[in-house]
């Protein structure tokens, strides 16, 4: 349970370094870039301990399915992001395959 802890803590940490990316982008100040910087390096620490009871592929696509998802939840929420049509079919296409498989 403590390794999917911490893949849990990478998957956020992840999705609020990228987030910060986009915030750092569109603020002055360099306040988003270190936070950025901090988020990444903690999700890349949280998972290489969270790879060492669960299996790698496992424990990589969970990251970065969850990651994506909520990342472009958020950059449409947040930062007024549009999703064009291809992208949103591209979008309910990897949903639907993911759950077939």
């Amino acid at each position: 349970m403590f390794y999917w802890i911490l893949l849990a803590l990478a998957i956020a940490a992840e999705i609020t370094g990228t987030l910060s990316m986009k915030w750092a982008s569109v603020s002055n100040g360099n306040t988003g870039f270190i936070l950025m910087l901090v988020m990444i390096t903690l999700s890349y620490i949280f998972l290489s301990f969270a790879v060492k009871k669960i299996a790698l592929g496992v424990a990589y696509a969970l990251w970065e399915g969850i990651g994506i998802l909520f990342i472009t939840l958020f950059s449409v929420l947040l930062f007024d992001e549009a999703l064009s049509a291809h992208e949103n079919c591209g979008s309910g296409y990897a949903g639907i395959r993911d759950r077939a498989d």
